[in-house]
């Protein structure tokens, strides 16, 4: 998306797990603007702040779908365990976020883990 000189780079893949590629985030490894990384999951971050990504949008966890009180996770299903299961977190300069989406994966339970649909509003710094 350009506007004027501005310019906003969307890019993403689907579940690395199933689908490996990281091709999808590699083609704008050297454009300017704003990149915004879609992925299923956390497990490519590291590929999209190497590549220079400012915003990382990820799911996968369902933010642990079955929680201690207090919300920490039991089970991750991501190499990185906790790391960025749910919420805000930062890989060098990139942001990332984690959704913990409504839906469940495997057992249809989801145990002190609130469900979320996130808005994002992108303004300039």
């Amino acid at each position: 998306m350009k506007r004027g000189d501005d310019k906003i780079i969307i890019s993403g893949t689907d579940d690395p797990f199933s689908y490996y590629t990281d091709a999808a985030l590699m083609p704008f490894t050297n454009e300017n603007g704003f990149k915004i990384a879609l992925v299923h999951t956390s497990e490519l971050a590291d590929i999209a702040a190497e590549n220079n990504y400012n915003l990382y949008l990820c799911g996968h966890t369902h933010g642990g779908q079955i929680c201690l009180p207090g919300g920490k996770a039991i089970i991750s299903h991501q190499t990185e365990g906790n790391k960025y299961i749910k919420g805000f977190w930062k890989l060098n300069e990139m942001i990332g976020f984690t959704s913990a989406g409504c839906g469940v994966s495997g057992v249809p339970l989801r145990y002190n883990c609130l469900p979320e649909i996130t808005v994002f509003e992108l303004v300039r710094a």
